[in-house]
């Protein structure tokens, strides 16, 4: 399953390229606009190339899940991670795309160098770059509580990485006796490898990793998670090199959870995102939306930006000022079992008086659910269909313009 593509970059495109045409009369600036322009295109290209590859793999596989262009702040520390892979065996490989028109070497030192205008320029490690994001998920995954349980025991996942090159890229490589690069792997080769190593994996290894086998639900709930905490790169060219003038040029790469939204409704104007709640479920910004169908119809709700991806919902208060987006297709998912009502996450102001109750069989908060037939509300656990207790709501709190 794939959670996340890459943000969108025209913007940051279009920008460069205007700056560009205004320097011309600074042929040094000008110059280094389009080397800018020249890598944000070359590392676009690159990340698509293997992302191709790895999309092919997963996109359909039931133990793996991707996530590409993730962007994760912690305590003035960043990671920008080009792919992010899951598996359930609680493997996390961080994989960074490289990709250079004239390819680049590896001394037998490690360092990395690529050739451009008739002669190598040095680069940074990119192996370095992933041990550096390898300790940054580690802090998430600790300051974040994100490692799934078991039975009391926190499954803690073992974080991998690989550079991946795109298949036509010419990669010079020293003697293995003098460094290994083992880790630098053809886009196209890499899940070739990947299977190799399992098959390698020792039988005490594999007993151990059996312990740690994580269900699907598990595995995209962790990734959810993980993308709910992208946080997209902010750029002022202008001030970035030293263009005068009032930035109307500033570049915020796309949310996450708006580049990913596939919805078949062409796209409306939403609530300001002051104004919009965050999901109950991943914690992307909401949108207003209005019910086509049932016995709602007509009535808003808030309905997660990242649908069909995440299908948190949450009720909304119906205000004059409101702008409504379009309800996404079959907003509200029927439950795979029989069941009498469909799921909507719990609104932070569905109740008027009365907190939400706890469930009297497993002891969770419930949340407010609709019912399919006759459309009355009340308390469902966040549980079902493994637990199907259910509880009247208060009086005050039926109100049906909370709804």
């Amino acid at each position: 399953m794939i959670l996340k593509h890459k943000d969108h970059i025209q913007s940051a495109i279009d920008c460069l390229g205007s700056l560009a045409k205004q320097t011309d009369g600074d042929a040094r600036t000008a110059n280094n606009l389009r080397r800018e322009l020249a890598s944000l295109r070359g590392g676009e290209k690159g990340e698509r190339e293997c992302a191709f590859h790895l999309d092919g793999v997963v996109k359909d596989h039931p133990y793996r899940v991707l996530i590409h262009d993730l962007r994760i702040e912690h305590n003035g520390e960043v990671a920008q991670f080009d792919h992010l892979l899951i598996n359930s065996k609680m493997e996390i490989w961080i994989l960074e795309s490289k990709s250079y028109l004239n390819g680049f070497r590896i001394s037998d030192h490690g360092e990395f160098e690529y050739w451009y205008a008739n002669h190598y320029h040095g680069m940074a490690s990119p192996i370095e770059q992933v041990k550096r994001q390898a300790r940054i998920l580690e802090k998430v995954f600790a300051a974040h509580d994100l490692a799934p349980k078991r039975l009391g025991f926190t499954l803690h996942p073992i974080i991998k990485t690989a550079i991946l090159v795109d298949p036509k890229m010419r990669v010079i490589r020293p003697d293995p006796k003098s460094f290994n690069t083992d880790m630098v792997i053809k886009a196209d080769a890499f899940f070739t490898r990947y299977e190799e190593m399992n098959e390698r994996t020792s039988v005490l290894a594999v007993i151990g990793s059996l312990a740690k086998l994580v269900k699907k639900d598990a595995i995209i709930e962790l990734g959810q998670r993980l993308v709910a905490l992208h946080r997209p790169h902010q750029v002022d060219y202008r001030a970035k090199f030293g263009i005068p003038g009032v930035c109307a040029e500033a570049v915020t790469a796309p949310n996450a959870a708006q580049s990913n939204a596939q919805t078949t409704a062409p796209p409306t104007p939403v609530l300001a995102a002051s104004a919009a709640p965050t999901c109950p479920l991943c914690r992307a910004t909401m949108a207003l939306r209005s019910a086509k169908r049932g016995a709602n119809a007509g009535t808003n709700f808030w309905g997660c930006s990242r649908y069909p991806t995440c299908r948190g919902m949450a009720a909304a208060e119906p205000t004059a000022s409101s702008t409504v987006a379009s309800e996404p297709p079959h907003a509200a998912p029927v439950a795979k079992k029989p069941s009498p009502s469909i799921t909507t996450p719990e609104p932070a102001q569905a109740s008027r008086s009365n907190a939400p109750v706890d469930c009297p069989r497993c002891g969770k908060a419930m949340v407010l659910r609709i019912a399919k037939q006759g459309g009355n509300q009340f308390w469902g656990c966040p549980a079902f269909p493994k637990c199907r207790a259910m509880a009247p709501l208060a009086p005050e709190d039926s109100d049906p313009a909370a709804v």
